[in-house]
């Protein structure tokens, strides 16, 4: 007895091109956000404790200034010196206007006269937002 057989054709096709579209922007999602990943380079600083901290609000128009442990200065991955912050300080916050900020970042055994420079640079060019990075205090820990 012969079994009948069907002709099936080409029956349901498995459409790919959505899951390309996908897989292609993953791919520039990714290129994009590693390229931001990598444009602000940080630099190794043992931060301060601190025992009161503001949260940090979005401020775009900002300039860290990192001082290493050994008092060099950097700014954007380059060693500067201060003319280099005070001329850098100047153009940038006449670019940025009045919500320019200023980070210094600091290591913790850093003394205070070799950041007054900064400060006093900030100063001398109007700027008032200036705001030092620290850790933040585990609230655990013993003040």
């Amino acid at each position: 007895m012969r079994v009948p057989h069907r002709d099936r054709g080409s029956g349901l096709r498995f459409n790919i091109t959505p899951l390309i579209d996908i897989v292609f922007l993953l791919v520039v999602f990714f290129l994009v956000t590693s390229h931001f990943v990598r444009t602000q380079e940080v630099d190794r600083v043992e931060l301060p404790d601190a025992t009161q901290t503001e949260d940090e609000d979005a401020t775009p128009r900002r300039m860290v200034v990192n001082v290493l442990a050994g008092g060099q200065i950097r700014v954007n991955g380059r060693d500067v010196d201060i003319p280099f912050v005070e001329e850098a300080l100047r153009r940038q916050s006449l670019d940025a206007g009045p919500n320019f900020e200023v980070q210094i970042r600091a290591d913790r055994r850093i003394p205070y006269r070799e950041i007054e420079p900064i400060l006093l640079a900030c100063s001398r060019n109007g700027i008032t937002r200036v705001g030092f990075r620290v850790v933040r205090r585990s609230t655990s820990q013993p003040g």
